[in-house]
């Protein structure tokens, strides 16, 4: 085949994908028999894109098995393969002048394991290393497989179809250590040391660091391939520079992608995008129209249409690009009444374009998500990521998003550099602490920021067995011992109607002792049944049991240069996301607005998403009801229809005040009032997504 020829839609590089919101991803994993586009038809194909009108369409030429679905020279085609499908959307997509990427699979490949058992990531004893619980077959990028596979494969792709982008799967979560001859030569070459076995080793950072930097050098290696041919192709990976990788970019990534879970994914929509919109370049959250089918093996089935809709509300309400994952059948035909659910979906993100592009998050709460602590953890990449780190953002999120808190999660360069123009600083978790990051906090704080710590953040161990805080000074603690579980001094009625008893702070508390911080609250001891309906039982006599308080602060206040440092010395967010018990969540909410009130204030309204961004001329406020309208459980994950929801009382901080003020999208009228820095509006009802948009005279 030769190259085509056909112009290009991008006349400035990236432009393409910077102008889209909407975008469709096709995935079809192709196996040895499929029937690789036996039922293609280019004139449905062309009316259903028409239809649905997507900024990009994507398409897979090789999946996790190994086979390729177009008629490869250097791969393996399908078997069963019929018709060359990536042909077919090249040429459909050039024709409707819809920029085309393709979906390759580039580490995880099973049949490749099975042909060549040299190029698979390698155990210590030799074996195929286990990177989760489906793949023991990620090839290594040291070995011979780039130049003698990949690269070739990806050079033929480019010269046959001249795509718009590559997205690559299969890879950075695929990236763990590997002892086969490659590796081992050369870390032996880079630091004169032995591969370590054991990750209490010494040298295991050392060893851990080498694979990651092999990967940053993979995906180098991949680029200059690809653009030696077709300069103007932008190159994505799945995953890659998101929580899995919280590192600075490379120069060899052109947008971030990353497909969610099938279900229950707004919570991890949501950390995903307040961190990705921070690492420098534009980028979308992938969600599938189908839900988990209902046995192992069993196909997926579809999900609603407002359940999409609420997915694709979260990602663009924090300024992403929307991509809708949809899989044809195994003869490559496309279901029609799926796309009739595509176009609506296409239509909510267009119309909400004006709130998506060229905005950004206005600072107010900053959490930090760091490398240091990230690494210390797990060293490597890791697609089933887990443990204390991970645990402790991801339920600090839950409970900011659902309390209605806007924030933004950050990585440790960021995070230094953008500090200062934050009302809040929160530490979940993060232990250790780069250097850098105690020194700007500390600075932060004694300029007058607001600095909240929670659980064992900032602690590392002094000798063999003594723990200390790094941040001592500005927490005004110092660590004593473990406590194990114990409860807020505060009644649950107080904090959340209908609740009652004291309110758990987790298995994992600690006891500090003051130096110059001030107690506000005390730790209580943890009896199995510490609760009662009666609200007017003593909090010492719940069900006669005795709750005695403990000698242990549960929440510091330390006045340190002009500013002041809050401390809990549990782990909140990890007991949450284990947990979801409501009473902490608002515990935490009411201590957040007590140190700075927030931006936007919903008058006692929760799980509403809000997030507040700005373009020049406007304030953007998003609010994304977060309710299922269904009890959600493990074995029901889809969302039948959410619930209409209102009035809700919206105040928003606004120093100026505004010209005009509007519903969006559709430019709604509203009333509002404006008095002293505040502006105030009624959503007279919130569906799925609304924003309350001020405007102002542009400079």
């Amino acid at each position: 085949m030769k190259k085509s020829t056909g112009k290009k839609v991008a006349k400035k590089r990236g432009e393409w994908y910077e102008k889209s919101v909407f975008n469709l991803h096709l995935d079809h994993h192709a196996y040895e028999t499929s029937p690789i586009g036996a039922d293609a038809d280019p004139k449905k194909i062309k009316r259903l894109l028409e239809l649905v009108r997507p900024g990009m369409v994507q398409y897979d030429s090789k999946s996790h098995a190994g086979y390729a679905s177009y008629p490869t020279k250097i791969g393996h085609p399908a078997k069963g393969l019929k018709k060359d499908i990536i042909r077919i959307y090249r040429d459909v997509t050039r024709e409707l002048e819809i920029p085309f990427s393709i979906y390759h699979c580039g580490l995880w490949d099973e049949l490749l394991a099975k042909l060549h058992p040299e190029w698979v990531r390698q155990a210590p004893d030799g074996q195929p290393q286990q990177v989760s619980k489906t793949n023991n077959c990620s090839m290594c990028t040291n070995t011979s497989f780039l130049d003698k596979h990949l690269l070739p494969i990806l050079r033929e792709l480019t010269e046959w179809y001249d795509p718009d982008g590559f997205w690559l799967d299969g890879d950075v979560w695929s990236v763990v250590p590997c002892y086969c001859p490659a590796c081992r030569r050369m870390f032996r070459d880079l630091t004169g040391l032995e591969a370590p076995i054991d990750k209490a080793d010494p040298n295991w950072p050392l060893w851990a660091k080498f694979h990651r930097d092999s990967y940053v050098d993979y995906l180098r290696r991949r680029a200059e391939a690809i653009w030696e041919i077709s300069p103007d192709c932008l190159l994505c990976s799945n995953y890659a520079y998101a929580l899995l990788q919280p590192d600075e970019v490379c120069d060899y990534v052109d947008w971030f992608s990353q497909d969610t879970a099938t279900s229950f994914a707004p919570r991890h929509i949501s950390i995903e995008a307040r961190f990705l919109q921070w690492q420098g370049r534009p980028f979308e959250i992938m969600t599938w129209n189908m839900g988990p089918g209902f046995s192992p093996g069993s196909p997926p089935r579809y999900k609603s249409t407002e359940h999409l809709l609420q997915e694709g509300a979260l990602t663009l309400a924090n300024g992403g690009r929307w991509s809708v994952w949809d899989s044809p059948t195994w003869a490559d035909d496309l279901y029609e009444p799926a796309y009739r659910t595509l176009r609506e979906l296409g239509r909510f993100a267009r119309a909400r374009r004006r709130l998506v592009l060229n905005t950004t998050s206005v600072p107010w709460v900053a959490v930090l998500y760091g490398q240091t602590a990230h690494y210390a953890q797990d060293h490597t990449y890791s697609f089933e990521n887990g443990g204390p780190v991970w645990d402790a953002l991801h339920g600090l999120g839950a409970m900011l998003d659902e309390e209605g808190i806007h924030f933004d999660i950050l990585n440790e360069e960021r995070f230094c550099e953008r500090l200062p123009l934050y009302r809040v600083a929160i530490l979940a978790g993060q232990a250790p602490l780069a250097p850098e990051v105690v020194e700007a906090v500390r600075e932060y704080v004694r300029n007058g920021g607001r600095l909240l710590v929670i659980g064992k953040t900032a602690m590392e161990r002094k000798g063999k067995s003594r723990e200390r805080f790094v941040l001592g000074d500005v927490l005004g603690v110092k660590f004593v011992k473990p406590l194990g579980p114990c409860c807020l001094g505060e009644p649950a009625e107080k904090i959340i109607k209908g609740f009652y008893g004291v309110i758990p702070a987790g298995p994992e508390c600690q006891m500090v002792k003051p130096t110059s911080a001030r107690s506000l609250v005390a730790f209580w001891d943890n009896p199995q049944e510490a609760r009662t309906r009666n609200p007017g039982v003593p909090l010492t006599e719940l069900q006669g049991m005795t709750v005695t308080e403990l000698a242990a602060p549960a929440l510091t206040e330390n006045r340190f240069g002009k500013g002041r440092c809050y401390f809990v010395p549990a782990d909140l967010g990890g007991f949450y996301q284990a947990q979801g018990y409501p009473p902490v969540r608002a515990w935490l909410g009411q201590l957040v607005r007590k140190i700075a009130p927030p931006i936007v204030d919903l008058g006692g309204e929760k799980h509403i998403e809000v997030t507040v961004r700005e373009a020049p001329g406007r304030l953007i406020v998003n609010l994304v009801n977060l309710l299922p309208g269904k009890e959600l459980r493990g074995n029901a994950s889809f969302v039948e229809q959410v619930p209409r929801r209102g009035p809700v009382p919206v105040q928003i901080e606004c120093p100026v005040r505004p010209a005009a003020v509007t519903l969006e999208p559709g430019k709604q009228e509203i009333k509002w009032s404006w008095a002293k820095g505040q502006l105030k509006v009624t959503v007279p009802e919130l569906h799925i997504h609304v924003a309350v948009v001020a405007h102002f005279p542009r400079d």
